[in-house]
């Protein structure tokens, strides 16, 4: 697990690298989730892309081991760190889904000719 960065309110943004390349300067593919707080099926997507592909590949799966041998994987399961945050304490102190919806990230300095 690697920190890549900060979120507007100082949390840590992580990642994880899974890579067994032999190609020196590989291609890459990067997988993120959880753009938006709300959404929680991108961070499960995630993990079951990992958890299977480690699978595959402990059980000498020929496509894991070829993807593997070839690509560097990246993957960021939670971009919107604070958004995360923000629905979780909501629901602890509210304890109604529906009132904790947060969507955006907690910067409230943004530009109005910009959605």
């Amino acid at each position: 697990m690697n920190i890549i960065g900060k979120t507007y309110l100082g949390s840590d943004i992580k990642s994880i690298e899974i890579t067994k390349s032999i190609i020196p300067n590989s291609k890459s593919i990067l997988i993120t989730g959880m753009h938006h707080a709300r959404e929680p099926m991108s961070f499960s997507m995630n993990l079951f892309i990992i958890l299977k592909l480690l699978r595959e590949y402990s059980m000498s799966n020929e496509n894991a081991l070829k993807l593997l041998r070839t690509r560097n994987l990246y993957f960021i399961p939670i971009i919107n760190v604070d958004g995360y945050k923000a629905n979780n304490l909501c629901y602890e102190k509210e304890k109604v889904l529906e009132k904790c919806q947060i969507r955006k990230n907690r910067n409230n300095n943004f530009n109005n000719n910009c959605y």
